[in-house]
């Protein structure tokens, strides 16, 4: 309580989320590593958001806190990467069986979702409208905010970062 009450935001990844994520011979050491690189995963993506040139809609990092800071419960994240001509279907796909957004059952009772994309200089406009439209269908009225940015480096792909912000959950 006393760390949510002075930090802008907490990444909390509870260890049952993970276990969809784990097979049952896994060991101990293997099995932090998996839940070591989810969280890997979420921040560098989170920070990746927030300093890719905008080209649609930016993310800054001052509006992220505030929609973290209004919102009561905790976030959940996912992130996924997808490439191919069905990349945006196929990366909503991935984001929402994520179990760390519970197969996206919580989407409807958020407070908000952040949706941030990171694409190639080939990403497009319709596949930028299909990822939105797909996400907002789960939603049931939460706001959703979107960021999206170009990476050279990621021609042909589509990554895309999913925050469920106040999901009903208590910190």
């Amino acid at each position: 309580k006393q760390l949510c009450a002075a930090a802008d935001g907490v990444f909390c990844l509870p260890n049952q989320k993970t276990l969809p994520l784990i097979q049952e011979e896994t060991n101990l050491v293997d099995t932090f590593k998996i839940s070591n690189q989810l969280l890997t995963d979420c921040l560098r993506s989170v920070c990746q958001a927030l300093t890719t040139n905008s080209v649609v809609m930016g993310l800054p990092f001052s509006d992220l806190c505030a929609l973290v800071q209004e919102q009561q419960g905790a976030t959940a994240f996912a992130v996924a990467e997808a490439a191919g001509t069905n990349r945006a279907c196929e990366v909503v796909e991935k984001l929402l069986k994520h179990p760390l957004v519970e197969g996206g059952r919580i989407l409807p009772e958020a407070g908000t979702i952040l949706v941030s994309m990171v694409g190639g200089p080939d990403l497009t406009i319709a596949e930028v409208n299909r990822v939105m439209e797909k996400i907002s269908a789960q939603c049931q009225g939460a706001p959703v905010v979107m960021g999206a940015g170009v990476q050279p480096s990621s021609k042909g792909k589509l990554a895309v970062v999913l925050m469920v912000v106040g999901t009903g959950e208590a910190n």
